[in-house]
């Protein structure tokens, strides 16, 4: 075979689970765990990974991130503004 008809072998590519375990869902998020328990987690369904671990949406963290930087869009650095999630 020519060099450019030759396969390669696939290469492994890093991808974020859709779902994510509650220790890491804070810093997927860039946050704190008591900012991310106060502000986010009341707000978005979190499911239980076999008998002791809790999950939460990637795609729920998503809508969640967007919904708050919108709600602070528009306000003054370091003003204060009620979130809306």
């Amino acid at each position: 075979m020519s060099a450019t008809t030759e396969q390669r072998p696939a290469r492994l590519t890093s991808c974020i689970s859709r779902i994510l375990r509650a220790n890491a869902a804070p810093a997927y998020l860039g946050m704190c765990r008591t900012e991310f328990n106060k502000t986010v987690r009341p707000y978005v369904r979190e499911f239980r990974i076999g008998v002791q671990g809790i999950g939460f949406d990637r795609e729920e963290l998503d809508a969640c991130a967007s919904r708050r930087s919108k709600a602070y869009a528009g306000s003054e650095p370091g003003g204060k503004q009620p979130l809306v999630i």
